[in-house]
């Protein structure tokens, strides 16, 4: 098991290496649907690798190995360059993921102002999307690093739900929280998983952040999410990521 770690692991680093030297990074857009009135408010932006000719892959083979290499800001910036290279040309608000390493390397701000210039993009159509868990960053780079983000206009959003939730999405300010799967998978069925969702609902509500529920895949599920009140939907059932915006 553990050689086979490894060479994933080396195969990983030998695509991604050739990845930035022949930028086969590609972009696909994931609409996000306003729950009560069932319009596109904006797209989240899904990083993909060009292996060959007949296969793309997910950012989820590959993330985990660049963030351990080191090379996952390097990605990033290829992301947000193409991202705002492409909403230029429209005028939807999108969403891009960033790291832990993004934020602890405090470049972001300087970027995303530069880009916004270079691509004539408002803050306000770009929401940053911190998809690890914020306990595991720096408190202090992280508070400064989302203060001055917000200062310049940009919309923060967090992804992930641990032990420290609550006190972090205060202490921080941040604009949305995106709803982890694990807490409503079962949730038709389970009255815990469905108590525990009510509440995060709720305090998000009293505190100004609006919800986001990912992989909504059955009416089912958005029927109950629209029920509890969530702001925001995204998953196959509203529609799928594509490389090009679709509303």
């Amino acid at each position: 098991e553990y050689t086979q770690r490894l060479k994933e692991k080396l195969y990983w680093i030998q695509q991604l290496t050739i990845a930035l030297e022949k930028d086969t990074f590609l972009l696909h857009y994931q609409p996000i649907v306003n729950t009560a009135t069932n319009n596109v408010e904006y797209f989240e932006v899904l990083c993909r690798l060009q292996v060959d000719e007949n296969r793309v892959v997910d950012a989820e083979k590959f993330i985990d190995v660049a963030g351990e290499t080191g090379i996952v800001t390097q990605i990033t910036k290829i992301v947000v360059d193409k991202a705002f290279k492409y909403f230029t040309n429209n005028k939807y608000r999108f969403s891009i993921n960033i790291s832990k390493q993004d934020i602890h390397e405090q470049y972001l701000v300087e970027l995303l102002k530069y880009k916004c210039t270079k691509y004539n993009i408002d803050p306000s159509r770009v929401m940053l999307e911190i998809v690890e868990t914020i306990g595991k960053c720096d408190p202090k780079i992280m508070g400064k690093e989302i203060a001055l983000l917000k200062e310049a206009g940009f919309t923060i959003s967090i992804n992930d739900v641990d032990d420290s939730i609550y006190s972090r999405m205060l202490e921080f300010k941040v604009d949305f929280l995106k709803i982890d799967v694990n807490l409503f998978k079962d949730i038709d069925t389970n009255n815990a998983s469905r108590l525990v969702l009510e509440n995060l609902i709720s305090f998000s509500k009293q505190a100004g952040i609006k919800t986001v529920a990912e992989y909504v895949d059955t009416k089912e599920i958005q029927t109950i999410m629209s029920k509890l009140g969530v702001d925001y939907s995204q998953g196959y059932l509203l529609g799928k990521p594509k490389d090009q915006v679709i509303s």
